[in-house]
């Protein structure tokens, strides 16, 4: 009755013409940062008029306003409606619960193997502790004997093998359990209503009638992350350019066209105005929050729980605020990230839960989500007519290409498509994805880069020295920022963060740590001395470092150091040395750029003097 009543308020009296079911299928999915553009066709045999057709069995996360249909010639969209199949949402609730009865019968069959298997130790526990045979004057005979390591064998026999049966039952019930609660899991998070699409359309002529149909969906997305390879520092860099690519639309995805878009279809494309800045004393100004430096924390890992029962939340969707780089958690509702420099936040969502997001003041961030209690109500949206859908949503312009371009050997897996606003990559082999909270991994793209190879080694912070390459025109194969694998001479040597949305013309990517090139970094005492003249208190230091390289062949090294830059008048800081380096006095920052042959050592030295009242304290160090 109640569809009756909806299908009346919508159509009116061209209810009369009936019903047709329109089957559709997936061909094309174009993924964004935060969502996706799903395109789906179908067709069947229209006679002349009026009709409604309803596509079923649609993911229930549709954008309504973002539904668009294309119709062949003969064919006229009257109007497109969005709304939901409750009734379905039920069936599967009921299904949620045979699964959660399955689980307790499983865990109360467990409960009685455990006992089994505590009464059979009991029972081989008393066996044992009763070997003695015969009394203290006396051993037992021959027969008695015989008949007692029969009954210890047979007993024993018998207790170890049900002991094992016991065993595999344990095994194979908890392997169930484990199945059954991840199946659970994605019922949880998917166990919505169905969506659909209603049209209403008019045919001047009987025709067998093509519909394309394309609308956005939520709770699907990609991050981007790489493989960086340099198998030698003399030979190119080799990139490959990935997509992890995660949906919980609650549609699966079958053998579909994949796009990679670097656009986000949430972000607003209005233009943002500046208003009127009053400046007043600070008492009257309201402040704002400032970001909190976050030391060396450059990765972090937790666990994404329920907060009331406390289980894991695999599939949950961990995204550094203000960035691509993000993932998905496991089966157990673990994450590991590494983190861009400037990051200060996590955004933690999950389907079904309230999205948080969290500060990160350590490397463990566990997060605990509360169910999104905001039932969902029923919607009936007005679409677009006719025609496909127009333009492309405001995203990241990747940047414009400076210098002469090098050579640069391209792998084909898929095509790249840029936009006005947007960059897409097409892939050619087509992909299927389970809406289950699973993560999967396509290639985009491959390259062989011309790098610029230098060891930087920073020895006041960290004494190991770091391989950098320098990328130059790297806009022209449209990065973003993601996590990046690092390999070394075949071996893995770390993860890093591939800074894609730089606005250098220049890409600098950390290729991990070299621990063939030594660095020590030493006061020199004798030359560091304090004392007090008149009012004022002087302090010297001098510093060596020793770098060496014990590597085969010739390396060019950047090492970096600093100088104190005062920013009190009465305090002054006077430069005694620093010989061979280049010193930028607004920031003190000292860097020696060299050459250093194979099995060389070179010894770098500077120094400084501090002046400044001697009631005043100075840390220097």
């Amino acid at each position: 009755m109640k569809n009756l009543f909806l299908f009346v308020a919508l159509f009116g009296l061209t209810l009369v013409h009936g019903q047709k079911n329109l089957k559709t299928e997936i061909k094309e999915v174009t993924v964004f940062l935060n969502g996706a553009q799903v395109s789906r066709t179908g067709a069947m045999d229209l006679p002349k008029g009026k009709f409604i057709l309803l596509v079923d069995k649609l993911s229930p996360y549709i954008d309504e306003k973002s539904i668009q249909v294309k119709s062949p010639p003969g064919v006229t969209i009257l109007s497109v409606k969005g709304q939901q199949d409750y009734l379905t949402e039920q069936s599967q609730q009921d299904d949620a619960l045979k699964y959660s009865k399955q689980i307790e019968q499983l865990e109360a069959e467990l409960d009685k193997l455990h006992g089994r298997k505590d009464v059979l130790k009991r029972k081989s526990d008393l066996l044992l502790a009763n070997q003695v045979l015969g009394g203290e004057q006396s051993g037992p005979s021959i027969a008695e004997l015989r008949q007692a390591v029969a009954f210890y064998d047979e007993q024993l026999t018998l207790i170890n093998e049900e002991m094992l049966q016991i065993v595999n039952e344990v095994e194979e019930k908890e392997s169930r359990i484990e199945v059954l609660n991840q199946q659970l899991a994605v019922f949880r998070s998917s166990g919505k209503s169905i969506g659909q699409i209603l049209m209403e359309v008019e045919t001047t002529r009987a025709v067998n009638a093509t519909f394309e149909l394309s609308y956005i969906v939520a709770n699907a997305g990609w991050f981007p992350s790489y493989d960086v390879r340099v198998q030698d520092i003399e030979q190119p860099l080799k990139l490959t350019y990935k997509a992890s690519v995660y949906q919980n639309t609650g549609v699966d995805w079958d053998q579909v066209k994949l796009r990679f878009s670097n656009g986000d279809p949430n972000k607003s494309g209005v233009i943002p105005e500046l208003s009127t800045w009053n400046l007043n004393y600070a008492r009257y100004t309201r402040s704002t929050n400032s970001n909190k430096s976050l030391g060396l924390i450059d990765r972090v890992s937790g666990v994404v729980m329920d907060e009331e029962s406390g289980e894991s939340l695999p599939g949950a969707n961990v995204v550094v605020q203000g960035t691509t780089v993000g993932t998905v958690t496991d089966l157990e509702g673990r994450f590991d990230l590494t983190l861009p420099a400037g990051a200060t936040a996590l955004e933690v969502s999950y389907i079904g839960y309230t999205q948080q997001t969290i500060p990160i003041q350590s490397r463990t961030v566990n997060v605990r989500l509360a169910p999104d209690v905001t039932e969902l109500q029923e919607v009936v949206v007005s679409g677009y007519a006719s025609s496909a859908l127009a333009g492309r949503v405001s995203g990241v312009q990747i940047g414009k290409n400076y210098g002469s371009q090098k050579k640069v050997e391209k792998i084909p897996i898929t095509y790249t498509v840029e936009n006005q606003t947007t960059v897409e990559f097409e892939v050619k082999k087509p992909y299927s994805l389970k809406s289950n909270n699973s993560k999967l991994t396509v290639e985009l793209t491959a390259y062989d880069v011309e790098a610029d190879y230098q060891y930087i080694v920073v020895p006041k912070v960290d004494t190991d020295v770091f391989l950098q390459a320098r990328i130059l025109d790297w806009n022209q194969y449209n990065l973003l920022q993601g996590e990046a694998n690092l390999y070394f001479e075949d071996a893995y040597v770390g993860r890093t963060i591939l800074e894609g949305n730089a606005v250098d013309d220049t890409l600098d990517i950390s290729l991990g740590r070299d621990q063939s090139i030594v660095v020590r970094r030493n006061k020199v005492k004798e030359y560091s001395k304090k004392r007090v003249i008149g009012n004022n208190t002087e302090e010297t230091r001098r510093f060596e470092i020793l770098v060496k390289n014990n590597k085969s062949k010739a390396v060019k090294i950047l090492v970096k150091d600093q100088l104190p830059v005062s920013v009190n008048n009465n305090v002054e800081v006077e430069v005694l040395n620093h010989k061979g380096a280049t010193h930028e006095e607004a920031t003190g920052k000292l860097v020696w750029n060299f050459e250093l042959k194979a099995g060389d050592q070179k010894e770098l030295e500077f120094g400084y003097q501090v002046k400044y009242p001697k009631r005043e304290q100075v840390i220097l160090e």
